[in-house]
């Protein structure tokens, strides 16, 4: 099934035939394990088999710049994985706004005419909790986080910056993280 719906799509021509071939054949042999791998990652066969359709397709637009040798098969099967981890990732961080009650069609911002309206909105709400939050942190480790997170220092920096050891420099940061994943979801679901 997999092999005929990726295969019949591609119209051969004089200059592609051998690719075609090539690609056709390479659907077949590998289509179904890819399929599987897929769906024990995913749990869902449709989501495996748009997932192996995304692979294939990128192998057919990157034909030319990847090795179709003998280890071919691994190496759909690691663009694979890597495909549903970063699906799965995904599904975790929608899951998680959806779990912070942090929805886009809640935001109080003002009406956008601009298709990134509601996530424009979103964004200048999580930045005026951020700010908040980090104003209401002691000077120092404001100091830390405007030097890590504002301009980009490593602890090795700010701890010369602010003649501190970098284990103080650290704890500082662990701090930071900390109180920002306790406050802002408090704060944007406000």
């Amino acid at each position: 099934m997999l092999s005929s719906e990726l295969a019949q799509p591609i119209p051969p021509t004089a200059e592609n035939a051998a690719q075609v071939v090539a690609f056709r054949r390479l659907v077949e042999i590998h289509g179904d394990g890819l399929r599987r791998h897929a769906r024990s990652l995913l749990q869902s066969r449709e989501a495996a088999e748009d997932l192996v359709q995304d692979v294939f397709w990128w192998l057919w637009q990157s034909w030319g710049r990847v090795d179709i040798g003998p280890r071919i098969g691994a190496y759909l099967h690691t663009a694979t994985k890597t495909r549903a981890l970063n699906v799965l990732a995904r599904e975790r961080r929608e899951q998680r706004v959806t779990d912070h009650g942090w929805r886009l069609e809640e935001a109080e911002c003002p009406e956008r005419s601009d298709a990134d309206g509601d996530t424009n909105c979103f964004l200048e709400r999580v930045s005026v909790a951020m700010q908040e939050a980090l104003e209401a942190m002691p000077p120092r480790q404001r100091q830390v986080a405007k030097l890590r997170f504002g301009e980009h220092l490593t602890v090795g920096q700010i701890a010369r910056q602010l003649g501190m050891p970098k284990n103080t420099v650290r704890s500082h940061l662990a701090r930071i993280t900390q109180t920002l994943r306790t406050e802002l979801p408090r704060r944007l679901a406000e």
